[in-house]
Formats: C-alpha cells, structure tokens, sequence
C-alpha cells in the first residue's frame, strides 16, 4: 500500500508564497488551536492558481484547513492519529512554512485498536496507542503531497525550529487517494 506521493502542482512557485500571505492575514496564531478550518470561496479568491492547478488533475476543493503543528519535545509515537476513519481516503497537503525536516509517519495497526476522540474545535480525530503501531514509512512534506490520511500517522516537527509548522490539507474530489494504489 502507498501512504504517499508527491504531485506537481503548476504554478507552484507562485501559489506557495501566496499561502504564505494568506496565513499571515488570518489570525491563527492568537487561537492556538492546531487544526483551522479555512473557506474555500475565500482560498479561492486569495489563491486563483490553487484552482487552475488543481482543475489540470481534475480536482476541487471540498474542504480546506490550515494545520498549524510544533516541536512539542515528546515523540512522534505519542500522538498517532487517524484523521479521516470513514469516506475519505486521502487529502493533499500542501507545505506553507516550515515543513523542512519535519516528517509524517504512517502506521500499520488492527482497526479495533483505534479509540475516537474530540478536540477542542469539536472535530473527531482518532487515536492511537503506539504499543499497537507499526511503523511502515515516512515522508517529509516539503512539496505537495497526497497523505493517506485514513491510515494511522503522526507528525514530527523539526525540533531546530520553534516555530508552527504550517501546512494547508485539502480534501478533494474525486478523493486523491486513488492514486495511492
């Protein structure tokens, strides 16, 4: 099974500093909340390109989300998640700032082990206890990527930045993760 690939995305080198802007101006950093979902008619608008790139693979955005993670000094194995359990297979994550030598990890383990839990903006997030992991890859976003984000994953920030390390997750249709084969 593949837990990820890279994609190319035209335009990039434009669309990357504009999601720069675009996280500036929206005040996430006061909420301290680590998951901040963004509308897409105002993505779109600040971001044109994102459109006409995704459209080229025959993508649209269903849903966006700016995810705003920090080095948090314990291991990566102590916060394995599911974000996506039922419906969708997988996402596009885009790196905004940040993301160099910080890695995403995938984990192998039997479905009845995952427990579901709340955050405090209300989404359901499921997690998972690292005695019942296995750990089958990693990738380190620093490019657009395709994450299978209904498998088991946990995220390490690189610990020489202090900084979020900030990356848009995108849920499209049709679902990414029929590329993931």
């Amino acid at each position: 099974m593949l837990y990820w690939k890279y994609v190319q995305l035209e335009n990039w080198d434009i669309i990357q500093p504009k999601l720069n802007e675009v996280v500036d101006g929206a005040g996430f950093f006061g909420t301290g909340f680590f998951w901040n979902t963004y509308p897409i008619a105002t993505l779109k608008a600040q971001v044109p390109e994102l459109t006409r790139a995704l459209l080229k693979h025959g993508w649209t955005i269903q849903y966006s989300a700016f995810i705003l993670a920090r080095p948090h000094g314990g291991s990566y194995l102590d916060n394995i998640h599911v974000d996506d359990m039922f419906g969708v297979a997988a996402r596009l994550q885009l790196p905004v700032r940040n993301t160099e030598g910080s890695f995403t990890y995938f984990f192998s383990a039997p479905k009845t082990k995952i427990q579901r839990r709340l955050l405090q903006n209300g989404h359901a997030f499921w997690w998972l206890d690292k005695l019942d992991a296995k750990e089958e890859t990693r990738v380190c976003i620093d490019r657009p990527t395709i994450i299978r984000t209904g498998e088991p994953h946990s995220v390490l920030c690189n610990p020489l930045i202090r900084d979020f390390r900030i990356t848009l997750t995108l849920r499209l249709t049709p679902d990414p993760g029929r590329l993931l084969v």
